[in-house]
């Protein structure tokens, strides 16, 4: 471990690697896509601070991903944000989608779904009545 050179750290848990601080240098990793990779290490060791770890010996053994709803990059954080925003506008086109099947549905089993309250709001339902009772329209 003498001479030192960079490579690569890990930790004691999942939790310190999801939370790890990673500083932002010129050519680094900041930006860079992330993910926990569970590994086996053995050898001579160095313990940092704050439960980094760095072995001699490395070994990847599985990829566990990170957290739904990590973000690592400010590209990743826009482009989360844009999906969630067409996610919002597909639920609404979807309740409108069901609503519009619902008015226009003329079959026998489902009266109701055709009535003209479904179709018109209530200040316009107020006016036929007054129509419809004699009233002049307000």
């Amino acid at each position: 471990m003498s001479g030192h050179r960079g490579g690569y750290y890990c930790y004691g848990s999942a939790k310190e690697a999801i939370f790890a601080d990673i500083p932002f240098k010129e050519g680094g990793l900041f930006i860079a896509p992330r993910t926990v990779i569970k590994c086996i290490c053995w050898g001579d060791f160095v313990c940092y601070g704050s439960g980094k770890m760095a072995f001699s010996n490395l070994m990847p053994v599985g990829d566990l991903g990170l957290p739904i709803g990590y973000k690592a990059s400010k590209s990743a954080v826009v482009e989360a944000a844009q999906e969630h925003n067409k996610q919002k506008y597909r639920s609404m086109e979807k309740r409108w989608d069901r609503c519009l099947i619902k008015r226009n549905n003329f079959s026998a089993e489902m009266p109701e779904n055709n009535l003209f309250e479904n179709y018109f709001g209530e200040r316009t339902l107020r006016q036929v009545e007054g129509l419809i009772n004699g009233q002049e329209r307000t």
